[in-house]
Order: C-alpha cells, then structure tokens, then sequence
C-alpha cells in the first residue's frame, strides 16, 4: 500500500506540474470571441486525386469507428448457449433483450448506471457552474486554489480514487453526516462525479471564455433586465458547453467499471460489472445487449438534450 500511495502520488505530480504548464500558457493566450463574428467558409478540393484520397481515408475511419459498434449489436442477438458448439454464431434471437425487460434482476443493472450517471451529471453540472464563473470571470486570489483541485481527480487513477472513498467513509465522520458510506448506495455515483467533474468544468471554461462582456453591457444598454440578459444573451453562449458537460459526465459514468468494481453493492450493481459477470458465466450475448442498450440510451439522451437546449442567440 506504501508504493501503491508513493507512485499515486508521484503520477499526480506530474500530471499537476504539466496541468499548470498549459494553463500559464492558456492564462497569456486570448481565447474570448469578438463582438463581431466571422463565419467560416469551408475550403473547395479542386485535385480530384486529393478529394478521392481524402473520401477514401474518410470512409476507412468511418468503418473502423463503426465496426465495433455494429460487432456488439449483432452479437447482442446471438444466444449463448449457441457459442458452445461452434466457432461463428449460426442462430440470432431476441431473447437476450427479452430476459432484459422482463426479468428484474437483469433490467435492475440497466436502470442503476441509468439513474446513478444521471445524478452524477446533474450534480456535476450544479457545481461546475460556479466553478468555471470563479476561475474565469473574477479576480480572486484564491481561484488558482479551485481550478487546481477541481482538476485533481483527472490526475489520479480511478483504483486511487475509489480506494480513497471507502478509506474516507468506512467510518463514522462529519461529511458523512455521522454515519458510514461504505456499503451504501451513495459511495459509486459520488465516485462517478468525482472522476468526471474535471471534465465538466474545463467545457464549461470554454464556454465562459466565449461569454464577451460587450455582449451583457450591449443588452442592459437596450433595457433589458438581468433575467432577460441571462436568458437570451448569457444561457445560449453557455448552453453548447453546459450541454456537452452533462453529456460527457454521463456518457463516462454509465459504463465507468473501475471505480465500480471498488464501489458497487449488492443494491446498486451497475450495468459494467453485470457486462463483466456475463463474459465470464458465458453468457456474451446478454453482456452485448447490455452494451447496445447503453448505446442506444446514449443516443437518445443526447437528442433529447440538443432538443429541448435554448434557442440559438439571435
């Protein structure tokens, strides 16, 4: 354990000293747009050489990024009892998806990583708010203090943090209300949003970034109110990285595994580590179901989230 804590140390050093390396570089560079913004203009390929070339190479990219995906919905379709008996699936069925739905103890995965990313991102996104208008829209000395220890966990393994939450919680504490975490349902999704908040806050940075003071000052000039300000001129600048904040913390949340294997109950045990017991009990085609389930959950929240986003600003 004292080599273990020693090279998680040593790791979060580096990563730290790095971290402020870029930032004092990113602290001198101009990244606020103009008051006045220059629409691009996309680059006509004359060569045709050079268009097949890049259409080919487009192609190639696309089918290797598709081909795992479209590997995991087949096989989700597969029984796996069939896989006992031969080297390629030869039966498809929908059996697996029907186990899924109708049998509580396989849906109950599904619903926890659902319910528990959601929470994460929602939580995330509360606290990041603040956190990126400290870091970059006011002047306070302490401010190098946040960004420093919001960007921590990335720097950290997720073995690191999860064993630092059950070293925090397996007794009795202030912050634990007086009680003990450990074993509870609490303990994985707060491990799901510590190890995604640095995310969250350096998208909500660049938003922020983008948020030029001409424009609130140009609004209040023309009478508007502060309510009005934020919601036509502040929230739809902010809102492409409010939204990608959410997305991302969930999209990491709903199959993070390592810090669920240190973390899960026997109440909440996410929909990674059943894809895991499934793998390992033979059982491929359900864990493939489960993982076109996350893909499909995945696509929905984010078209219901660029659905129902504000109003581009006009």
């Amino acid at each position: 354990m004292d080599v273990a804590a020693t090279q998680v140390v040593v790791l979060t050093l580096i990563s730290l000293m790095l971290f402020s390396l870029f930032r004092r570089y990113e602290a001198k560079a101009v990244f606020s747009s103009s008051v006045k913004g220059v629409q691009f203009r996309p680059v006509r390929v004359r060569n045709r050489n050079l268009r097949l070339l890049m259409s080919g190479t487009t192609l190639i990219l696309t089918v290797i990024i598709l081909l795992p995906v479209l590997t995991i919905i087949l096989l989700s379709f597969v029984p796996s009892d069939s896989w006992m008996v031969s080297y390629y699936p030869e039966t498809f069925s929908r059996q697996n998806y029907i186990d899924i739905f109708t049998r509580s103890r396989k849906f109950a995965p599904f619903l926890n990583s659902m319910l528990m990313a959601l929470a994460a991102a929602g939580i995330g996104l509360a606290i990041a708010l603040p956190c990126s208008y400290i870091i970059e829209k006011t002047t306070l000395q302490f401010k190098w203090l946040i960004e420093i220890l919001a960007m921590l966990p990335w720097a950290m393994p997720a073995s690191a943090i999860g064993i630092n939450l059950i070293n925090a919680f397996n007794q009795p504490s202030v912050f634990s209300m007086g009680k003990v975490w450990v074993g509870t349902s609490i303990l994985l999704p707060l491990g799901y949003l510590i190890r995604s908040l640095p995310i969250v806050i350096k998208t909500v940075n660049l938003s922020f970034q983008q948020l030029n003071p001409a424009y609130i000052e140009a609004s209040k000039s023309l009478g508007a109110n502060p309510g009005q300000t934020f919601k036509r001129i502040v929230l739809p600048i902010l809102s492409p990285g409010l939204l990608a904040g959410f997305l991302l913390i969930f999209v990491r949340s709903v199959g993070e595994y390592t810090i669920s294997v240190f973390l899960y109950n026997a109440s909440n045990k996410p929909v990674s580590i059943a894809m895991v017991n499934g793998i390992f009990e033979y059982n491929i085609g359900l864990a493939m179901a489960y993982g076109t389930l996350l893909i499909g959950m995945t696509i929905i929240v984010t078209l219901l989230v660029s659905r129902f986003s504000p109003l581009p600003l006009r």
